[in-house]
């Protein structure tokens, strides 16, 4: 592994580790550095769902793991729950 291609995954398992400890604001900062960076690792886009707090956010972070790996049907199925929840809220607006 390159120290181009550790960096990424330095900041990935830190930002876990916060997102394990309850710190969802420095997980939320970490896992976004990973991204930022590189954007083909699965796992961060997926902890990033869990630390965002909008629901749209969690369903972009989901996407973009679907995206690299749509077999995931666990993801899948995040994706399908958070927007129907989505749905509702709209729909609750009106």
């Amino acid at each position: 592994m390159t120290s181009e291609q550790a960096e990424p995954q330095k900041l990935l398992q830190a930002g876990i580790r916060a997102a394990k400890a309850g710190d969802r604001a420095r997980a939320r900062d970490l896992l976004l550095q990973v991204v930022d960076q590189n954007q083909t690792i699965e796992l961060a886009w997926i902890w990033l769902s869990e630390v965002v707090d909008d629901l749209e956010d969690k369903v972009t972070a989901l996407e973009n793991a679907l995206a690299l790996n749509p077999a995931n049907a666990a993801v899948r199925n995040r994706v399908g729950q958070f927007s129907c929840l989505i749905l509702k809220k709209s729909f609750s607006r009106r």
